[in-house]
C-alpha cells in the first residue's frame, strides 16, 4: 500500500498549500496503474475538525493528516479529499485498489486518546465507508496510535459500530509514551488487546519507532513481537 498524498506533495515542492485536487487525482491514477493494492486516503480530516486539535498535548502527528489540515486552514475550505471522495471511489474501483481510510487525527500521546477530534474523524470514516461500499470499493479503517489500556476497548467497539464492522487496522496501539526504544513492547501490549477485542489487522512497530529508521534486525524484532501479539489475541 501507499500514501499518495506524499508523492502529490513532492510534485508541489513540499508546499501543502499548493496541492490541488487535479495534482492528487493524477497521482492516484499514476500509482494505480503501477499496481498498488491499497491507498491510504486521509479523507476524514475535515476543516471543522482541525480546531478540535488545538488543546492537544501532541497536536496532529499523522503526516497525511497534518498536510491536509494545513491545506484546509490555508484555504479555509473543506478538504478536497472529502469533496471529491466519489471521484476517488471511481478511480479506486476502476483499478481494483482498496481503501485504507487514514486516521489523520489519531492521538500522538495517551493524553490525547479518545478525544473529540479523534472520534469526529472516526464517525466521518464511517460515513465514507458506506459511500465507498456503495461504489463497489473495498475498505479498511486505520486506527490509533497511542491509547492507554483502559481506553482500547472503547476504540474497537466504536469503530465496529460507526464503520459497519469494516476491518480495523491499528498501529499497536502504544499503551504508554514513556519507553522510546522499546515501543515494540508498549505497542505489542495494545496490539494483543485490540486483536482480542476484534481488530482485523495489526501494523507492526519496531524498537526504532520515534527514534529513527529501522534496520533489518529492528524489523525482525518488530515482526516477531507482533506475531506473538496476534497469536495471543
Amino acid at each position: 500500500g501507499t500514501v499518495p498524498i506524499y508523492q502529490a506533495l513532492e510534485k508541489v515542492n513540499g508546499i501543502a498549500e499548493d496541492l490541488t485536487w487535479e495534482v492528487f487525482r493524477d497521482t492516484l491514477i499514476e500509482q494505480a496503474e503501477q499496481g498498488v493494492d491499497y491507498f491510504t486516503i486521509h479523507a476524514g480530516v475535515r476543516l471543522a475538525y482541525v480546531p478540535l486539535t488545538a488543546k492537544r498535548v501532541t497536536g496532529i502527528v499523522s503526516r497525511g493528516g497534518s498536510i491536509m489540515a494545513k491545506w484546509c486552514l490555508a484555504h479555509h475550505q473543506e478538504s478536497f479529499l472529502y469533496t471529491h471522495f466519489d471521484e476517488i471511489c471511481d478511480i479506486m474501483r476502476a483499478y481494483d485498489v482498496s481503501f485504507s481510510l487514514g486516521d489523520g487525527l489519531r492521538p500522538g500521546s495517551i493524553a490525547d486518546a479518545n478525544d473529540e477530534a479523534q472520534f469526529a474523524e472516526l464517525e466521518t470514516l464511517g460515513e465514507l465507508t458506506e459511500r465507498a461500499w456503495a461504489k463497489g470499493c473495498q475498505v479498511m479503517i486505520e486506527g490509533p496510535g497511542h491509547v492507554p489500556m483502559h481506553k482500547i476497548k472503547v476504540n474497537m467497539d466504536k469503530q465496529l459500530r460507526e464503520c459497519g464492522e469494516a476491518p480495523f487496522y491499528t498501529l499497536g496501539p502504544l499503551t504508554t509514551d514513556i519507553a522510546p526504544g522499546y515501543d515494540h513492547i508498549t505497542s505489542g501490549i495494545g496490539a494483543a488487546m485490540i486483536g482480542w477485542f476484534g481488530c482485523a489487522m495489526l501494523c507492526y512497530v519496531t524498537p526504532k519507532e520515534h527514534l529513527g529508521l529501522p534496520n533489518r534486525d529492528d524489523v525482525k524484532v518488530g515482526v516477531v513481537t507482533y506475531k506473538i501479539a496476534a497469536h495471543a489475541a
